[in-house]
């Protein structure tokens, strides 16, 4: 007598696959999720199970995904600041904080949406308030029960705006250095959130390990970001001498950061033409191709007859 076995595709998901939705993967650049963000996303998801949340650690997304933990940190708050994921912080026993619990129930909605046939930009926009309050003219104006007691004896009590610093018995506006040193913190954090993902790319494209710890990994790229290059440019010049020199064992070691960001080398390596190639491998040469930066959302055109590239 033969006995069947039942298996529950639940538990074996649980060890050899997740499911996703289509939809995540047809509508990503609508709902502007980026290569970066996707990835670190479907890692989040992979550790969900059979509920819409997951408590991966940073260690452990560092680890399945091979991105710096400023990398995983800011593109957790990109997802978060778009609606698509919602963070809770977890606290042990003993008043320690665990790992954060990570909710896509929101994303989930979306997608739901989306399957159900709604228009993609309807989901999107916001609902604008049908019908919203508005004060009837006839109606006599509603007095305020228990207002706050002027004493007349007394002087008024000028308000103190918070922005003002009180130094030598005068209060001194502090809008403008605050304005400032928000903005300075602003652009430090996305030059430092670039320079990463681009010393990441450079990794992933050569398959070697350059720390973003160590400053002279770091030092050419802030100087080409600062120069005004674009994040895009320092990619397509690692995607173009990758090409040439990676299978180079004389070659090969240049492909490091200090020798491809070089000042004196950087602009001839972003204008130089492909190596020569034959009739069968050259069939796409007048084709042009577009890039979009992930970070900043610039395009930028490489290809064509004369090999040239050009940005907006």
């Amino acid at each position: 007598m033969e006995t069947e076995i039942k298996t529950d595709a639940a538990d074996l998901s649980k060890k050899y696959f997740f499911i996703i939705s289509n939809e995540l993967i047809d509508h990503c650049k609508d709902l502007k999720i980026n290569s970066v963000q996707l990835h670190l996303l479907l890692t989040v998801i992979r550790h969900a199970y059979q509920n819409d949340s997951a408590y991966p650690s940073i260690p452990t997304l560092n680890r399945k995904t091979g991105l710096s933990r400023p990398t995983i940190i800011l593109n957790l708050r990109k997802l978060e600041e778009k609606g698509y994921i919602v963070k809770t912080r977890q606290f042990r026993d003993n008043k320690g904080q665990s790992n954060n619990l990570y909710s896509f129930k929101p994303l989930n909605n979306i997608l739901d949406r989306l399957i159900k046939g709604e228009n993609i930009q309807d989901i999107l926009t916001p609902v604008k308030e049908i019908n919203p309050p508005c004060k009837n003219p006839l109606l006599p104006p509603v007095k305020e029960i228990n207002p706050p007691c002027k004493n007349p004896l007394l002087p008024p009590v000028k308000e103190i705006n918070p922005n003002n610093i009180y130094k030598n018995n005068t209060y001194i506006n502090n809008t403008n250095k605050n304005k400032t040193k928000d903005d300075a913190d602003k652009s430090a954090l996305i030059l430092d959130s670039t320079r990463i993902e681009i010393l990441d790319y450079l990794n992933l494209k050569t398959g070697k390990s350059f720390s973003y710890k160590n400053q002279n990994n770091l030092k050419n790229i802030s100087a080409r970001l600062k120069e005004g290059y674009t994040a895009l440019q320092l990619k397509f010049v690692i995607d173009k001498k990758a090409d040439e020199w990676l299978n180079d064992d004389k070659m090969n070691q240049y492909l490091n950061p200090e020798t491809l960001f070089r000042p004196k080398k950087f602009e001839i390596y972003l204008n130089s033409k492909p190596p020569a190639s034959t009739a069968a491998e050259n069939k796409y040469a007048n084709v042009k191709t577009t890039h979009i930066d992930n970070i900043t959302g610039e395009m930028w055109v490489t290809g064509g007859a004369d090999g040239t590239s050009s940005g907006n």
